[in-house]
């Protein structure tokens, strides 16, 4: 299984969710219309070359680096976004259990 159907995959697990909004590859090509949504806020995506990306608050996303697992992402702009990691691992389990931890963390902001 490729990083495009596993997260496929992953976006049904959370289509029935209270304010998820799935992926909307449908429409034009922009910024987030592949992005799993919660309450219209980004928590989980792919980047261009596969990697699975989540939103998470800093100290986790410092935790996670720290201890190997995936590395701050920068969108291609050469800068670190603080709450911002792609994850190494290509376990659904791991991506399972990191895309309800930035369900849970993006959903509380926008309320």
């Amino acid at each position: 299984m490729d990083h495009q159907e596993r997260f496929e995959e992953l976006a049904d697990k959370f289509a029935g969710r209270p304010g998820v909004m799935p992926p909307n590859d449908s429409g034009p090509r922009r910024f987030g219309s592949s992005a799993i949504k919660v309450h219209a806020s980004i928590f989980a995506m792919l980047s261009g070359a596969g990697g699975f990306i989540v939103k998470l608050p800093e100290a986790r996303v410092q935790s996670l680096v720290a201890e190997g697992q995936g590395v701050q992402w920068d969108a291609n702009k050469g800068k670190p976004m603080r709450e911002w990691i792609q994850i190494s691992s290509t376990d659904p389990d791991v991506w399972l259990g990191l895309a309800d931890e930035a369900f849970a963390y993006v959903g509380s902001l926008k309320r």
